[in-house]
């Protein structure tokens, strides 16, 4: 579809009383956008898809206050229409569980055409911004479309399992000499005036792995997830 064909008129109901044109709509609502044909196969199959969802999953994907916050992004991070259109469209495609979410920064970058870095951004403000009432839908899908991934994902965070010393084999000891045995017998009464001091008895400490998460606790900090893929190199 090409957006610059939409009519200029404004959907109202954001937030705060403000409007957006049918044109920013289309191009930033994740209902309408990546679709050329409204009438073709992928639209169908998404539609019948959409029937099928949450309340909250479908008030996500149709909502003016969700385009605008799309394009709030697209324009703090100075992207064209194209890529807000792009984004839009990749957006609904995670939701649908189509993207793995730790998939989802490196997906942005490769179809929008900008850096590990800023696509690590930009998902963060997406997400962090607007996936609050979605949060339990976007679980449970991602368990659903990915086990596998979540049960590496799973792995990669467990604490490391502490492993116990090889213990040195004993020698056996040699009885001492009379010189030997004469002065272990002095050092023994030198030691019994001397105060009695008990060793501290010392306790192991368990090692604590700090990323050791969840994968709900993960969606619900998504700075981190997106974080663990896009982490400087230092």
């Amino acid at each position: 579809m090409d957006t610059q064909t939409l009519p200029q008129q404004t959907v109202s109901g954001i937030s705060g009383g403000g409007e957006l044109s049918l044109y920013q709509y289309f191009t930033a609502s994740p209902l309408f956008a990546g679709f050329n044909d409204f009438g073709g196969n992928d639209r169908k199959i998404f539609m019948a898809e959409y029937a099928s969802m949450s309340s909250s999953l479908k008030n996500y994907l149709s909502s003016t206050e969700t385009a605008a916050s799309i394009a709030t992004v697209g324009s703090n991070y100075r992207l064209e229409d194209n890529q807000v259109y792009r984004m839009a469209a990749t957006i609904r495609e995670l939701i649908t569980g189509k993207i793995f979410i730790k998939d989802f920064p490196v997906t942005l970058s490769s179809k929008l055409g900008v850096d590990d870095l800023k696509a690590g951004e930009i998902a963060n403000k997406i997400i962090s911004q607007s996936f609050g009432p979605i949060i339990e839908d976007v679980k449970r899908i991602q368990r659903n479309k990915f086990p596998d991934k979540i049960q590496q994902l799973q792995k990669e965070t467990k604490p490391e399992t502490l492993t116990q010393p090889t213990a040195k084999p004993i020698e056996p000891r040699q009885a001492p000499t009379p010189a030997q045995q004469l002065n272990n017998d002095q050092q023994l009464m030198t030691d019994d005036k001397r105060p009695i001091i008990k060793p501290t008895e010392v306790k192991p400490q368990l090692k604590i792995n700090e990323a050791q998460r969840s994968l709900e606790e993960e969606l619900k900090k998504v700075a981190s997830v997106i974080d663990l893929r896009n982490k400087p190199k230092e």
